[in-house]
């Protein structure tokens, strides 16, 4: 053994560390808390988020890797992490903050819980036994009292080990002739503390021994006295370097999150950040303070809600534009609100604060959701293979500003702003695929439709589908009412050749009383459903999952409000049986009496078949004509259909296709009934392919003006048809003008002339031949 002199006989000694160790949590083995969540707040778990952050998943190697070495239910009470823990204290000693980083929240206990894993391999140490009292006294006083350093021990003497970083000491010692007795308390960071705990919680232990010293006064051998000859340290060690075992973690990265505070929205300044439409979760280590952009009559709601944790209230103040308080609400425990706002001095402030910011800062939840005069939806972005893409026109004379694309999750809330805010000059398009949006990695599955928001008209179209095969889509507003249709129920266990899902939403800021009757195609009641639907929330429609269970196959669904708030919804199908393979989307239909209409019936010698179907949502038989309009006043080609209450019919219209030179060539076909209707027509490939359904028009769809928002050329890849009618009893003139995308001219305009009552069908190729490729969208006029 090494000689120690003692250089002092003072009676007391006192020293600490410069920097003092943080305290941690020591995850159990039995628990495997970091992938499991056990122990700590359920999932995701911390090693789950940092997979958020960096790959967008929520398990893999680093997950299995961690669960195969760490996690055993059936392992000792006591193994755990506390060696790499106190490592982790002792060698990133910084300040540990909660944060919140590409809208995932890390907690304190989430980032210490990383930070420990990337200390459970030690590249080199200094290490002693802690059984010698005389190796605890150097140690002492060479790390913490000269180096000013802390250390690491096991002080548990027995088969149990329970390290803790060692950073402070108090000292007094009694000379006796060659023998020095000393009583030191040393103090350590705990670790019997939650996850989340900030700072250090002090850990005291005393003990008592005596030193031998020789004739010079250097301590020669050592002895534990009183109860420390059973409860003394039984290892020392000094952490150098070390490393993480784990190959699929990246510690560097685990030291930038672990050192990162506060939120993504902070900025350096005092100034309100602007908002846009999302659900943001955040850190309150400051006071928060938003700013809401409109114009008057715009409308937004915003959720708050208070997350499990801080034990402090925190304060939400909304005020406007001349700083009027609008609300100020005291936001206990996992407490929320909700506060809707239809603006009339804009912008609008949202501001939050709490007591003490320090030492336990709120975590919460803020969403925000806005409407205004324009907004156009993508109810269903598909996943698994298929691509999506979106095309963005101005067709109007105006710039259109503040454009914004919002991503929606399934329960109908707003998720993530992903363009925007955007200004599109007049005659601007813009086109992109769903995967080049910014979407944020592990929202990605998350994020189930998109919503265009402008305070100007802007023309959006949707397409997806597998590369070279059947496409569908969105590219028209929804129909909202009270009332509505989804015309196609597919069960898929007694169906498996098609596939139906859809969704209800309540596009209202109040809650809506739903009732959802499912009847068969022949009008017996199957179900009935009765849910209360919150503002702005969204109902995923599955057939043969609760609550949609049982469902008829091929039937239909009416979904109501009974307390009169606006619905919407949509459905999407697929034919995955033989030659059929396709997918189609409507939005759910509205029930409206008056004229309905198909725009065109292909001639019977074509390759397509024109199908009819027809829902009567009403009590009592329905009698329906479908007439063609160049028939005028005469009868004779008209068919009459009566449904009986609640009856789904499809009808094969082919036998109005007419041939060239026919008088009723090109006619379109009214449909009307004695009571409401809804419905839909589709052209369908006899020998199968792909289908195209479209809801019935009504007086509500058509208009003077109209927009081709895109054009599908791609080089001859595509080729693009219009279909034009007119529904008038007097002639029209229509301008057919194309634009180039930039807000100037790719043709010359064109003109078309239609009789009362017909339709005229063409490519876009046909009528604008080799100026097709500059073609971005098309705008249509019709003068009479």
């Amino acid at each position: 053994m090494a000689l120690i002199h003692v250089f002092s006989c003072a009676p007391l000694f006192a020293a600490q560390a410069t920097v003092i160790p943080w305290s941690g949590y020591w995850w159990p083995y039995r628990q495997g808390g970091l992938a499991t969540g056990a122990g700590y707040r359920g999932r995701p778990a911390p090693l789950e988020k940092y997979l958020m952050l960096t790959e967008g998943i929520t398990s893999g190697p680093l997950t299995s890797w961690y669960l195969s070495y760490y996690y055993d239910p059936e392992a000792p009470h006591w193994h755990g992490l506390c060696p790499y823990f106190a490592r982790a204290a002792v060698l990133d000693s910084y300040e540990i903050l909660p944060s919140s980083e590409d809208n995932i929240v890390f907690r304190v206990g989430d980032k210490k819980g990383i930070l420990t894993l990337c200390h459970d391999f030690v590249v080199a140490d200094i290490s002693a036994s802690g059984r010698d009292p005389v190796n605890l006294h150097y140690w002492l006083l060479e790390y913490i009292g000269r180096q000013k350093k802390a250390f690491i021990a096991d002080l548990d003497a027995d088969e149990e080990v329970w390290y803790y970083p060692v950073y402070a000491y108090n000292m007094t010692t009694s000379r006796t002739s060659m023998t020095e007795s000393v009583t030191v308390t040393i103090f350590c960071a705990d670790d019997s503390v939650p996850p989340d705990f900030m700072g250090t919680r002090e850990k005291r232990k005393t003990y008592t021994y005596t030193l031998s010293l020789n004739a010079g006064g250097d301590i020669v051998g050592g002895q534990w006295t009183g109860n420390s000859v059973f409860e003394h340290p039984s290892y020392l060690e000094m952490p150098v370097s070390t490393m993480a075992k784990c190959p699929h973690l990246d510690c560097a990265e685990v030291r930038r999150i672990a050192q990162a505070a506060d939120d993504f929205l902070e900025t350096p300044g005092d100034d309100p950040v602007p908002l846009s439409p999302g659900a943001y979760r955040l850190v309150l280590l400051n006071k928060d303070q938003f700013r809401v952009d409109g114009d008057p009559g715009d409308e937004f709601l915003v959720i708050i809600k208070k997350e499990d944790g801080s034990q402090q209230d925190m304060n939400v103040v909304i005020s406007d534009h001349s700083d009027r308080e609008l609300t100020s609400q005291m936001l206990p425990a996992q407490a929320s609100m909700v506060y809707r706002i239809i603006m009339n001095d804009p912008p609008y402030f949202i501001s939050l604060s709490q007591n003490n910011y320090r030492t336990d800062p709120n975590i919460y939840t803020l969403t925000l959701d806005l409407r205004t005069p324009w907004r156009l939806p993508v109810p269903y972005i598909p996943k698994g293979g298929q691509w999506s893409g979106f095309a963005l026109s101005n067709a109007g004379d105006e710039t259109a500003e503040g454009v914004l694309l919002v991503t929606g999750k399934s329960d109908g809330r707003p998720l993530h702003t992903v363009f925007g805010p955007a200004d599109l000059a007049p005659g601007e398009k813009q086109m992109f695929f769903f995967d080049d949006l910014p979407l944020r990695k592990h929202e990605y599955g998350a994020s189930s439709s998109i919503m265009l928001i402008s305070r100007h008209p802007v023309e959006m179209v949707n397409l997806f589908a597998f590369d070279e095969q059947s496409m569908a889509g969105f590219g028209r507003p929804n129909p909202a009412a009270d009332r509505l249709v989804i015309p196609d129920i597919y069960y898929e266990t007694m169906s498996a050749d098609r596939f139906m899902q859809g969704a209800v939403k309540n596009e209202a800021f109040f809650t809506a009383d739903l009732r959802m009757r499912l009847y068969s195609p022949s009008g017996v009641l199957r179900n009935e459903i009765i849910q209360q639907l919150p503002a702005g929330g969204q109902l995923s429609v599955r057939p043969g999952i609760s609550p949609f269970y049982p469902a008829p196959d091929n039937g239909w669904m009416m979904v109501e409000s009974t307390n009169v708030r606006l619905l919407s919804g949509y459905q999407y199908t697929e034919n995955r049986a033989g030659s059929r393979s396709t997918m189609e989307t409507l939005f759910a239909l509205p029930v409206t009496s008056g004229r309905k209409i198909v725009p065109h019936v292909p001639p019977p010698t074509g390759r397509w078949t024109t199908w009819l179907t027809v829902i009567n949502p009403n009590d009592g038989n329905n009698l329906l004509t479908v007439h063609p309009a160049l028939a005028g006043a005469d009868d004779r080609w008209d068919m009459e259909i009566e449904l009986s209450p609640f009856e789904k019919r499809k009808i094969d219209l082919s036998g109005f296709g007419k041939t060239e030179g026919d008088p009723l060539y090109r006619s379109i076909l009214e449909i009307s009934g004695t009571s409401p209707i809804a419905g839909y027509y589709m052209y369908s490939p006899p020998d199968g392919g792909d289908e195209a359904a479209y809801p019935l028009i009504d007086n509500g769809a058509i208009k003077n003006e109209l927009v081709l928002a895109h054009n599908a050329d791609e080089g001859g890849r595509w080729w693009t048809g219009v279909g034009l009618f007119n529904p008038n009893a007097y002639r029209v003139e229509i301008w057919l003008t194309p634009h180039d995308g930039t807000g100037g001219m790719a043709a010359d305009p064109q003109t078309l002339s239609l009789e009362p009552g017909a339709y005229e069908v063409f490519t876009l190729r046909s009528r604008f031949g080799v100026a097709l490729s500059d073609i971005a969208f098309m705008t249509f006029s019709a003068k009479r």
